[in-house]
């Protein structure tokens, strides 16, 4: 399989430094004779090129196309359905029209890369080509196709306020096997599905929930774990004694920051004894600055930070260090590899793909994952310390366990965390996957 010819298709491609889906096919697309198609919201840029053995194509699109179809509809309109269970999603006719003119330039694009290719295998990812399968079925009979929707699928109440859900779904079902990240996921799909839809063919709908390349890195060369505490410690200035904790975040509302950092704030209150031996690492990383729900977001992520610190800090001593420009992945390995804890707070996610970095650089076998229930991977790192961002008792009581647990505890609970990662990693999830594609009976007919 690995000497196929597989198209993945994508609206952010190997140039974009943060995000999940880029994450999750970088190293796929290295194993395959691969053509990777993305999208470019600069019209000029129209080159294909290769890098590190992969065909690189770009569909150019207009600043004004991209930013309704991208902005507008993808981001206000169908991320906002699934994450933002407490913000009405924006549809428009306008948006709706530039998403169906994107999906059928990437199908141009698709049909072309597969010409001369018998059985062609094509991957496409996430919300933002729902429609792509579909338009690709009826030109490409002999493709065998895939589709990931890599958020959470709303409930069908949530699902009725978007004016195309039944061209959504009916356009997914184009593909001949289509993955979640969740049971609920899965679920809600099925009941959103029309009664009566026609749709060609038997389309498998699977639960594979995304993950990582182990190792992270494969670099001999990579810092000891008293190497990356040392520039951690030398660079944030921290003590030995510090108990440190790590947040990584995208400026979203779904990331759970502000919920989060109201938690730390009750925290601070409730421990001024011990708190002077904490430290509170926050990145977060502003990848939608053409929003301005985005960049309103982050402004209250500033300013609460600033409150804080300015209400409990010192001179020689401040609760929360943020850090705001993306890191390179050895700096968030030194990072991982340094921090007692990793703390994600999402309140509504459809992996999250930081946690399982966070394990899979702890070959200490050491350090603590708090995780919020609404994360994806919560349903499969049952040995995280657990906890529901929305009540901040139930944060800060996980904070206490956090801080409270023995090194054996610690100990045991990695060592599972990273045996599960390490077994399920984003190899086998695309192998799950491609084994489904070749299955005759279908699990939905």
């Amino acid at each position: 399989m690995n000497k196929k010819t597989v198209i993945f298709v994508s609206n952010s491609g190997p140039d974009k430094l943060v995000g999940g889906v880029v994450s999750l096919i970088k190293p796929l697309a290295k194993r395959f004779k691969a053509i990777w198609i993305s999208a470019s919201n600069d019209i000029t840029n129209q080159a294909t090129h290769e890098d590190e053995g992969v065909v690189l194509k770009k569909v150019s699109l207009s600043p004004q196309v991209y930013k309704s179809y991208y902005d507008d509809f993808c981001n206000r309109g169908l991320w906002t359905l699934c994450h933002h269970q407490n913000e009405e999603p924006l549809f428009r006719d306008s948006d709706f029209s530039a998403y169906v003119e994107v999906n059928q330039l990437f199908a141009s694009e698709v049909i072309r890369c597969t010409e001369g290719i018998a059985e062609p295998i094509i991957f496409i990812n996430d919300y933002q080509l729902a429609l792509l399968p579909k338009l690709l079925r009826s030109a490409l009979p002999h493709a065998k196709i895939l589709f990931y929707w890599h958020i959470p699928w709303p409930g069908h109440g949530r699902l009725k306020a978007c004016p195309w859900r039944t061209e959504l779904i009916d356009g997914i079902l184009g593909a001949d096997n289509v993955g979640f990240q969740t049971n609920q996921d899965r679920d809600h799909f099925i009941s959103a599905m029309p009664e009566g839809l026609d749709f060609e063919g038997a389309t498998n709908l699977g639960v594979y929930p995304a993950s990582i390349e182990w190792p992270v890195v494969k670099n001999s060369q990579q810092a000891s774990m008293a190497e990356s505490r040392a520039v951690i410690a030398k660079q944030y200035r921290l003590q030995a004694s510090d108990y440190i904790f790590l947040s990584v975040d995208r400026v979203d509302c779904s990331k759970g920051i502000i919920e989060r950092l109201h938690a730390i704030e009750k925290i601070v209150d409730l421990n001024p004894s011990i708190v002077k031996n904490m430290k509170f690492i926050q990145v977060y990383i502003q990848t939608r600055p053409s929003i301005l729900k985005s960049r309103e977001y982050e402004s209250q992520i500033t300013g609460l930070i600033s409150r804080i610190n300015h209400r409990h800090g010192s001179n020689d001593w401040q609760p929360i260090i943020s850090e705001r420009q993306a890191l390179t992945k050895d700096q968030l390995s030194r990072l991982y590899r340094s921090v007692n804890c990793l703390w994600v707070s999402s309140l509504a996610d459809g992996q999250n793909l930081i946690c399982k970095e966070y394990i899979a650089s702890r070959d200490d076998e050491d350090g603590v994952l708090m995780l919020s229930q609404h994360a994806g991977a919560a349903k499969e790192l049952c040995d995280a310390v657990i906890y529901d961002p929305f009540n901040v008792r139930d944060a800060i009581d996980a904070f206490n366990q956090t801080i409270s647990m023995g090194d054996a505890e610690r100990k045991k609970r990695m060592i599972s965390l990273r045996q599960h990662v390490r077994s399920n990693d984003v190899h086998l999830w695309m192998d799950q996957q491609l084994l489904d594609l070749c299955e005759e009976a279908p699990l939905v007919i």
